[in-house]
C-alpha cells in the first residue's frame, strides 16, 4: 500500500520547524478526498460553534486550490494528538468532532493522495511529509512539520488544499447539512425535523454531518442528543451508519414533535399503507398513534379505516359537508385509537366517535298531522298506499314529519333510527319529492343498512322493480307485506 503521495518523495523544512510524529504506517483505504475534506470542514463548524465566530468558509481560490476559514481562536500543535477534547465532550455546544482522530486521518489521507495541505493559524504553520521514527531509525511514518506563525496576529484557522477538485470539495459540503438547503421543520431536546427535497433520500446527521440515508423516509434528521450506541458507532468513521444505531433517537424526536406541519404529514402519510407508498417512520405504531392524536387536537379531522370509509360512505359524505379531513388509518392504528384520548384529554374522533357527534347534532321539532297546511295534508295522506307500493305498510305507523333535522346540514331530509322514518317538512313541497324520501328510508328500514352498501343498494333495486312492475302491469297489491 503506497503511504505517501507525491509530496511526501523527501522532507525539506527550516530548521525551526519542529516534526510531529503522527504514528501512521497505514491510513483509511476505504477514505477519499471527500472524507478527509469533511474532517476540516467539521472542525471548522466546531469552532464556530463553540466561540461564536461568524460562519465558517469554504473557497476556491485557484484551479485545484480551495481554502477551509474559521474566525476562532486557531489551530494549535497540541490539536494533533490523540484525545478526547474536554471541551467538545461537555456538550456545551452541539459540535462534531470529540475524539481527536480526524485531523491525523485527515492528513494521512490527503498525504496518500497526493494533495498538499498547509494550515495557517496564528500559532504556527503546519504541513506533512514522511520521516523517520524516534529511536527506529528504520522505520518511517508521516509527521506533521509545524512551523513558526507566518502572521501571528490572523484570526482562526486557514487550512489550503492544493491538488484537489471542484466535485472532490462539493462531495465533501454535501455530508453537512450546514451545505444541504433542508430547513428545519421542527427542533426538538433531541434533534431537528428537516424538510427534505421532494425526491430525495431522507439523510441522517449527528451534529449536522452526514452519516447515513434512508431511502423511504418521510423527512431527514438532525441529531443533536446521542445516545451510547451512536456515540460508539461514531467514534471513527461517520459513515454507513446502521439503523440500529439511530432509529431510537429518530423515534424519540418524532414523539418529541408537537408543531402542526410535521403532525399533519405524518398522520397523512399513515394513510398511504392503502397504496403502499407509506413511508418508514409511520410503521412505527407509537409514532402514528401520537400523529394522530396531536392532529386531533390541533383540527377537524376524522379517523378512519378503508373498510369503514366503504361501509358507511353517507358518514363520509357528512364529513366532507361539515369540513372534516377524513384521515384513512390502518386497523392496527384504529384499534390503538378507539376510545383513546388525545393530548387535551379529548376523544380522538374516529369514525364511530363522528357518527356519534352527528346523531347528537340532531334537532328535532316534530310536526302533528293535524297541524299540516292542506297542501302538506293531501301528500301526508299518500304515506300508507306509497309504502303499500313495496309491501312496506306497517312502517307508516312509525313516520313522523320534523321541522328542523340537523342544523347546517340542509341536504339530510330523512332518517331511519332504528324505530322511526323522520321528514324534513320540506319534503311535503310535492308528492314524488315526499315518495322518494320515504321509500329512500324505508329501504334502510328494509335492509337494516347504510347508504352506498351492497345491502342497501340490492333493497333498493327490489324496491325500484316492484314499483315499477305494479305501474307497467297493475299487478296490483305485492305479494307480500314487510312486518316490524
Amino acid at each position: 500500500m503506497k503511504l505517501f503521495g507525491r509530496n511526501g518523495d523527501q522532507t525539506r523544512e527550516s530548521p525551526a520547524v519542529r516534526k510531529f510524529d503522527l504514528n501512521i504506517e497505514e491510513v483509511l483505504e476505504g477514505w477519499k478526498a471527500q472524507h478527509a475534506v469533511r474532517e476540516f470542514i467539521s472542525n471548522a463548524l466546531d469552532e464556530q460553534a463553540l466561540t461564536g465566530t461568524p460562519d465558517m468558509e469554504v473557497r476556491q481560490v485557484g484551479r485545484k486550490k480551495f481554502t477551509i476559514l474559521d474566525w476562532g481562536r486557531g489551530l494549535r500543535p497540541e490539536h494533533l494528538t490523540q484525545n478526547e477534547d474536554a471541551e467538545k465532550m461537555s456538550g456545551a455546544a452541539p459540535v462534531i468532532g470529540r475524539f481527536g482522530v480526524g485531523l491525523k486521518d485527515a492528513l494521512a489521507v490527503l498525504s496518500r493522495l497526493g494533495v498538499d495541505v498547509r494550515i495557517r493559524s496564528r500559532h504556527c504553520t503546519i504541513s506533512t511529509g514522511p520521516a523517520k521514527k524516534h529511536g527506529f531509525e528504520s522505520i518511517t511514518t508521516l509527521h506533521a512539520l509545524v512551523g513558526p506563525p507566518d502572521d501571528p496576529r490572523m484570526p482562526g484557522t486557514e487550512v489550503m488544499l492544493n491538488g484537489i477538485t471542484r466535485r472532490e470539495i462539493d462531495e465533501a459540503k454535501s455530508l453537512f447539512r450546514r451545505f444541504s438547503g433542508e430547513t428545519a421543520l421542527e427542533s426538538t431536546r433531541y434533534g431537528d425535523i428537516l424538510d427534505k427535497a421532494r425526491g430525495e433520500p431522507g439523510r441522517i446527521y449527528v451534529n449536522g454531518v452526514r452519516v447515513a440515508e434512508e431511502d423511504n423516509f418521510l423527512f431527514s434528521y438532525d441529531i443533536t442528543s446521542l445516545t451510547t450506541a451512536m456515540k460508539r458507532a461514531l467514534n471513527r468513521e461517520r459513515s454507513n451508519v446502521g439503523r440500529a444505531a439511530y432509529a431510537g433517537r429518530v423515534k424519540s424526536i418524532l414523539m418529541a414533535a408537537t408543531s402542526h406541519g410535521v403532525t399533519i404529514r405524518l398522520a397523512t402519510d399513515v394513510g398511504r399503507h392503502e397504496v403502499g407508498s407509506q413511508h418508514d417512520e409511520t410503521k412505527w405504531s407509537d409514532v402514528s398513534v401520537r400523529a394522530c392524536k396531536l392532529l386531533n387536537a390541533s383540527g377537524n379531522v376524522v379517523f378512519a379505516t378503508a373498510d369503514q370509509q366503504r361501509r358507511d360512505a353517507d358518514a363520509m359524505d357528512d364529513a366532507a359537508h361539515d369540513g372534516m379531513r377524513v384521515i384513512t388509518i390502518p386497523d392496527r392504528i384504529g384499534g390503538k385509537l378507539a376510545g383513546a384520548t388525545d393530548e387535551t384529554g379529548s376523544p380522538v374522533r374516529d369514525l364511530r366517535h363522528y357518527v356519534a357527534e352527528l346523531d347528537a347534532r340532531f334537532e328535532f321539532k316534530y310536526v302533528e298531522p293535524a297541524d299540516l297546511t292542506g297542501p302538506e295534508k293531501i301528500i301526508w295522506d299518500k304515506t300508507i298506499p306509497i309504502l303499500k307500493l313495496v309491501g312496506a305498510q306497517n312502517l307508516a305507523y312509525g313516520v313522523r314529519i320534523s321541522e328542523t333535522m340537523r342544523p347546517g346540514n340542509l341536504d339530510v331530509d330523512g332518517i331511519w333510527d332504528g324505530d322511526h322514518i323522520t321528514l324534513r317538512r320540506s319534503v311535503l313541497t310535492s308528492l314524488d319529492r315526499y315518495a322518494g324520501v320515504l321509500l329512500h328510508e324505508a329501504a334502510h328500514a328494509l335492509s337494516g343498512s347504510v347508504d352506498v352498501t351492497r345491502q342497501f343498494e340490492l333493497e333498493l333495486t327490489r324496491l325500484l322493480g316492484r314499483i315499477a312492475a305494479q305501474a307497467v302491469e297493475g299487478s296490483g297489491s305485492p305479494s307480500h307485506t314487510w312486518d316490524r
